[in-house]
């Protein structure tokens, strides 16, 4: 750890999960909650989160690169990623603000590294060079079967080669195939996280989902 980082003091929370498990959802609402609360709070998403990020973003989602190799895919998102922790997630951090971020590095331990079969260890070479060895203080995985996803998103049985059906964008067009790994992926690092990585169960009403958030962060924030 570099002695920037060592001088942290805000908390680093992660919002994670597979895609449709509401993640987003639940990083507003403990944004809103921890605001309530009085903290300095910074939310923020990924990919992007800057301006450089928004317009990477728009590359990683377009569906019409379909030819984008693992490899790519994750030098983008560590792109995204280097650009969100120097512009914002650090400076925050050592102004004592909370940050909860929607994904952080977990994703592409997930998505690159174990289901894309880049290699988790090569992920974490790759984040080194990005973003040091900066780290949330929680990471909070939504979990959610992907048929649970699915039916909550209004999707038939009949009709799963999509996880979205409308304006899907490159990542949510992959199969039921490829989300049921990832979803088994977040709860196999789960399991390994040594409570630095907590599972949620996303099933349920919003505010249901929240309070379960909020009772899993009770010793962070």
């Amino acid at each position: 750890m570099t002695e920037t980082e060592c001088s942290v003091r805000g908390k680093f929370i992660a919002i994670e999960g597979p895609d449709g498990c509401g993640k987003t959802t639940q990083a507003k609402l403990l944004y809103e909650a921890l605001k309530k609360r009085g903290l300095n709070v910074l939310l923020c998403r990924e990919p992007g989160g800057t301006e450089i990020g928004e317009k990477i973003r728009s590359v990683l989602c377009d569906p019409l690169n379909r030819k984008m190799t693992v490899q790519t895919e994750l030098l983008l998102y560590m792109a995204s990623r280097a650009q969100l922790v120097e512009e914002k997630t650090r400076p925050a951090l050592e102004a004592g603000k909370t940050v909860v971020c929607d994904r952080f590095l977990l994703s592409s331990v997930v998505y690159q590294g174990i289901v894309g079969g880049f290699g988790e260890e090569n992920v974490l070479t790759v984040a080194r060079c990005a973003i040091g060895d900066l780290e949330p203080d929680t990471t909070v995985v939504i979990d959610l079967p992907v048929r649970e996803a699915f039916r909550r998103l209004g999707i038939s049985p009949k009709d799963q080669s999509y996880l979205f059906t409308e304006s899907p964008d490159r990542q949510e067009r992959k199969g039921k195939d490829f989300h049921e790994r990832v979803w088994q992926a977040y709860k196999s690092l789960a399991k390994k996280g040594k409570g630095k990585i907590v599972l949620v169960g996303g099933k349920g009403a919003p505010e249901e989902v929240h309070r379960r958030v909020m009772e899993a962060l009770k010793d962070v924030v």
